[in-house]
């Protein structure tokens, strides 16, 4: 088993999704343990007008917040969107709406012991995908 694999089996996964639809801007993710047991959910609004890849990259960017606020020392990023993933690495530009928000995951990454950030394709991702399409946006959007 190779580090990285190693690493992952003992992480908290963050899975998110964005939602970008005619009635609908919106943002989430849901927290596990590595056992798959989920421990902490998140949704908001995203009120600015912005991409599918934007939403997904604001969705991780949220995940940090909420990471942070929680004390996390570690965890791993799944997420569908490949153009996100490579914003947070450094492959691609940063996005203008994104700019502030990745300049804060920098600073939560480097208090960090270990993070991982992945793209995993997956055939639904429905947990995420409910919490940011259909549930009710919270005012206080932890849960």
């Amino acid at each position: 088993m190779d580090s990285v694999e190693a690493r992952y089996k003992q992480m908290i996964i963050l899975n998110v999704d964005g939602c970008c639809s005619q009635d609908r801007n919106a943002l989430g993710g849901i927290f596990r343990l590595p056992n798959g047991i989920p421990i902490v959910a998140f949704n908001k609004p995203v009120l600015e007008d912005v991409g599918i890849g934007c939403v997904e990259t604001k969705a991780i960017c949220e995940g940090f917040k909420v990471a942070y606020r929680l004390g996390f020392k570690s965890f791993c990023v799944q997420a569908d969107s490949e153009f996100a993933i490579k914003v947070l690495n450094g492959d691609y530009k940063q996005p203008w709406s994104c700019i502030t928000d990745l300049r804060n995951v920098k600073n939560v990454i480097s208090r960090m012991d270990d993070c991982l950030i992945m793209n995993k394709k997956r055939e639904g991702n429905k947990p995420a995908d409910y919490i940011t399409s259909e549930m009710d946006i919270q005012e206080d959007y932890v849960f």
